[in-house]
């Protein structure tokens, strides 16, 4: 019988983070020494603070000890806000290079199962700074399905699940809610689009978040989400992100859309 517990989780892998960087920069420094093995000998510090700090402390939660969680997909990465950047890896066979031109993914379009986290460079400051994961499935991007990715952590949580993720449906998406939800989110965006881009800057800074619900003529009653992003380097482009659900019935988005607002040259 599927559990259907649902459990954020976010708050023990920043615990996590912020006691193995700090470890990882002290005891176990190797800026200067390039020493492989006291790395190897901190993965091993590392795998007995992920199981006390995270895994015993879900199992407190969750009535059961998930040793295998990560194997079994049950930690998914989900963004904070409407989307998140993503760096996808080229190949599936071979990760290594993240330069697939897939680079954003917006709530729903994906499901990404947090395997590690992720530093460039393994003799430098450590910082723990993105999350690596699996693409389990993508709707809109099939092609990265098997995948690997990079996320920032700032730009996601992470979600435990009780069961393994199964492939993804949503009762509510008719053909007929489906376009009037695009319809509507593409209207809504457009009203901030219009802007010009100096007053979006604010915004962008905070990573700010509208979320509310519209509606329709239909009777239907529409979740909106829009959240304003940097799209590559603060002061640069801004990315308007935003996706709709039907509210009150699914979480899942019907659909994801996103505008780019380009700096006026001075």
């Amino acid at each position: 019988m599927a559990n259907n517990m649902r459990l954020d989780v976010t708050h023990l892998f920043d615990s996590y983070r912020e006691c193995a960087r700090h470890l990882r920069n002290t005891a176990f420094s190797t800026r200067e020494s390039k020493d492989w093995q006291v790395v190897d000998d901190f993965q091993e510090i590392a795998r007995l603070l992920f199981e006390k700090l995270v895994l015993q402390r879900v199992a407190a939660s969750n009535g059961e000890h998930p040793l295998a969680a990560i194997e079994e997909n049950r930690f998914l990465i989900e963004p904070s806000g409407a989307g998140m950047n993503a760096l996808v890896s080229r190949d599936a066979a071979e990760p290594g290079y993240w330069d697939h031109p897939v680079n954003t993914l917006m709530k729903g379009e994906a499901v990404l199962s947090f395997q590690d986290f992720f530093d460039w460079d393994e003799h430098g400051l450590c910082d723990l700074r993105y999350y690596r994961a699996k693409i389990i499935e993508s709707a809109r991007y099939p092609e990265i399905t098997g995948h690997e990715a990079l996320v920032e952590t700032t730009h996601a949580k992470i979600i435990f699940y009780g069961s393994p993720p199964e492939p993804s449906t949503n009762p509510c998406a008719t053909p007929d809610k489906t376009l009037e939800a695009e319809k509507i989110l593409r209207e809504e965006i457009a009203q901030f689009g219009g802007r010009i881009h100096a007053e979006l800057v604010p915004l962008a800074k905070s990573q700010h978040m509208e979320a509310y619900e519209i509606n329709s003529p239909s009777g239907a009653a529409y979740k909106i989400e829009i959240q304003f992003l940097w799209d590559s380097q603060p002061g640069g482009v801004i990315r308007i992100a935003g996706s709709v659900s039907i509210a009150g019935h699914h979480p899942s988005p019907l659909f994801s859309d996103m505008l780019l607002v380009m700096p006026i040259p001075s």
